[in-house]
């Protein structure tokens, strides 16, 4: 049972919005440090690691829709995987983005 601050609180909570933007996370770091170290590692390899991983994941999430039983369960897959898909897409901006550019 709550207690009126745990509601205060949970009321609080669920009125907040988080929008992530990601500019720190690991991956972000390590390819914008590889971009910008003269003769630094590849960044087009790192890309490509990335996208591995990636795709690893992809088939693990999709393991588990066959054992979604509720609706919450389905929403947090289709979750996953969009979230999973976008950053796919991104990595491919990123790859065409430093292909055109040439050596980094």
């Amino acid at each position: 049972m709550l207690t009126p601050a745990g509601r205060d609180e949970l009321a609080e909570w669920l009125s907040t919005v988080d929008v992530d933007q990601r500019l720190r996370d690991a991956f972000f770091l390590q390819l914008v440090t590889a971009v910008n170290v003269p003769s630094g590692p590849d960044a087009l390899g790192i890309i490509d690691r990335q996208r591995r991983a990636l795709l690893r994941r992809v088939r693990e999430v999709q393991l588990l829709e066959g054992d979604a039983a509720t609706t919450t369960e389905r929403l947090a897959i289709e979750r996953s995987l969009l979230h999973l898909q976008a950053d796919l897409r991104w990595l491919e901006l990123c790859e065409t983005s430093l292909s055109e550019q040439g050596p980094t």
